[in-house]
């Protein structure tokens, strides 16, 4: 029997049990309608199956909850926790902990009490010792609207009790944790990453433990899960998506480093505080070299800001970099620490000095390296994790395209082959940018380019998702773009995705419309900021110090091409463009050959 035939026979079933007498067949018939629409509606209303607690850091399921459990947590042996809420015809899930019955909504998969970072990889929440009271509804719409389940409730008992297993003794001597020394100024340096060697040699932490307990587990540095964007420059993406935190007054961490060349340089350090701030300072080889640096507090311990200081005065070769913290404003820990980087400082008629002797130059000639599988041009390359990839394309004159993408790392002069796109992503003009764990292709055109057709290639308005780390791919359907936009100026700031001006459907029309998307929030969709002043496609994109550079481009791709040189500057901060200085020649297309080195926006 059929599920509709098995619905219908229980509401008749349910009619004659109950003794319900019927005089009209045909009113029974109705009755046992209303009565399979009722079931039905129930069946297809959001409810909450049960909860899967989760031990955040090592993203490890532990249990599966029924309604009105009670669950025991220990935090010695499970530092921290996450829930997962295991529902059905669901489109947002609201949580609630204890008194605070909206105390987090999430709108879409694997739907986390706490949040997540993608899939399996949970955010940490330490709970305090006690008893806590956990409820989840599910809800028909997004944002906890349309109809709702009952409440789901499951009982917390968090005790903190037993032997801490102390973390293994540290190596002998110091080292760089990446295994090389960092680049500087060429590379921007992640907190995390401090050199091995352990307490007392290369860090010290006012507490044994590890106590945010999601990164380097043998250390007793505190590090935490941070949802500050992933900054440009690094040498490594080991260790994004994690800070230092709450450090305090005492504490110092080291990192091996190369400097490049002796002379001034300005330092940056990006930094989050909830409490007051306090003072800390760099040292190298032991000497103080920046004096005082104050770092007030940012308004909250995931409120990120940039601090700079000018005029520190850096030796060459391989040296020890200190971070020293001095004193607390407040008397408690004084805030969280993701980057540093140093940048060469330049005045007028003072050039930065050329390189030391065996030290990094610019090359005097082009050396030929590995063939790639497959020739393609308009092909959306994009560096990251030191590697270069290429995706999509054209192959030949014919402008047929390339389905597949590739990858080439430098350090072994090699090329290897990924596979082949999604299905119904753009192969050309799809305007990658990356937040250091996934790289986003926005919009662009599909399919082979059709001579003497309008439109030459079918445009489009999807989003995907790459991770490189498992050469996964998902299309974000919830973050589609209001309609077809292709050869589009693409950056990210934060955690906000920004797609500037390019084509609509025709290839031709300049689209002066500008897009941003909360990466954190993708079911809120595209939301329209300022627009370009001057419209164009195919215009190189820079994120320099928070803003976002639009350089070059061209009119009318498909009919004019007329390249341009004009170069404009947009502050998210006001919402405003300003024009800059012109370049000195035309040119668009060079999209992926421009990029920044010591603070100045290289365009090749």
């Amino acid at each position: 029997m059929s599920n509709v035939s098995k619905d219908l026979a229980v509401s008749q079933m349910g009619l004659k049990r109950g003794h319900t007498k019927c005089a009209n067949p045909m009113l029974c018939v109705a009755a046992s309608s209303v009565a399979f629409d009722a079931l039905e509606g129930r069946r297809l209303m959001a409810s909450v199956n049960a909860l899967t607690l989760f031990n955040a850091t090592s993203d490890q399921a532990v249990s599966s909850l029924s309604n009105g459990s009670t669950v025991n947590v220990n935090l010695k042996s499970t530092p921290s926790i996450n829930f997962r809420a295991d529902v059905s015809s669901a489109a947002s899930v609201r949580f609630g902990y204890d008194a605070n019955t909206n105390f987090r909504t999430e709108n879409s998969a694997p739907f986390a009490f706490f949040g997540d970072n993608g899939p399996n990889d949970y955010a940490s929440f330490i709970p305090t010792v006690g008893t806590h009271t956990v409820t989840a509804r599910a809800y028909a719409g997004a944002n906890a609207t349309s109809s709702a389940s009952s409440e789901f409730k499951i009982t917390l008992n968090v005790t903190d009790s037993g032997t801490v297993t102390p973390p293994p003794p540290a190596p002998t001597g110091q080292s760089p944790y990446l295994g090389s020394h960092a680049s500087i100024p060429s590379h921007t340096v992640l907190f995390d990453n401090f050199d091995n060697g352990g307490q007392g040699v290369s860090y010290n932490d006012t507490t044994p433990a590890n106590e945010g307990g999601q990164y380097r587990l043998d250390v007793g540095a505190d590090i935490e899960f941070t949802s500050d964007a992933n900054p440009s420059g690094l040498a490594s993406n080991q260790g994004t998506g994690r800070a230092i935190g709450k450090v305090r007054a005492g504490e110092w961490l080291e990192y091996s480093v190369n400097i490049a060349t002796a002379g001034k340089y300005k330092f940056q350090i990006r930094f989050a505080s909830g409490n007051s701030g306090g003072n800390f300072h760099v040292e190298v080889n032991g000497s103080n070299v920046s004096g005082n640096i104050s770092l007030p507090g940012t308004g909250g311990w995931q409120t990120w800001q940039t601090f700079e200081k000018t005029g520190i005065t850096l030796p060459a070769g391989n040296q020890v970099l200190r971070f020293a913290i001095d004193s607390s404003n407040g008397g408690e820990a004084i805030g969280n620490l993701h980057w540093f980087r140093f940048t060469a400082e330049t005045t007028p008629g003072n050039p930065p000095p050329g390189p030391t002797p065996g030290q990094l130059k610019w090359p005097t000639a082009w050396q030929r390296t590995n063939d790639a599988p497959a020739a393609r041009y308009e092909a959306m390359g994009h560096s990251f994790g030191g590697k270069l990839y290429v995706f999509g394309g054209f192959k030949d004159s014919q402008f047929r395209v390339h389905r597949s993408y590739t990858v080439y790392n430098p350090s072994n002069n090699t090329w290897t082959s990924l596979g082949t796109l999604p299905s119904n992503m753009a192969e050309t003009h799809a305007s990658p940018v990356d937040d250091g764990k996934y790289i986003y292709f926005v919009g662009g055109y599909r399919g082979d380019l059709k001579h003497g057709v309008k439109p030459t290639q079918d445009g489009s308005s999807r989003v995907f998702r790459y991770e490189p780390g498992n050469n996964s791919w998902v299309e974000l359907s919830q973050a589609r773009l209001p309609r077809v936009q292709g050869a589009s100026a693409t950056a990210l700031v934060g955690r906000k995705i920004y797609m500037i001006s390019g084509n609509h459907e025709d290839r031709i029309t300049a689209s002066p419309t500008h897009l941003v998307l909360n990466l954190d929030n993708l079911s809120a969709g595209w939301t329209i900021v300022k627009a370009h002043p001057d419209p164009k496609d195919h215009m190189s994109t820079i994120v320099l110090n928070n803003k976002i550079y639009t350089i070059g481009g061209e009119y009318g791709h498909d009919e004019l091409g007329d390249t341009q040189k004009s170069m404009h500057v947009y502050d998210p901060s006001t919402n405003n463009w300003s024009r800059l200085a012109d370049m000195p020649f035309r040119s668009g297309h060079a999209e992926s050959s421009t990029f920044v080195m010591n603070g100045h926006i290289i365009f090749a």
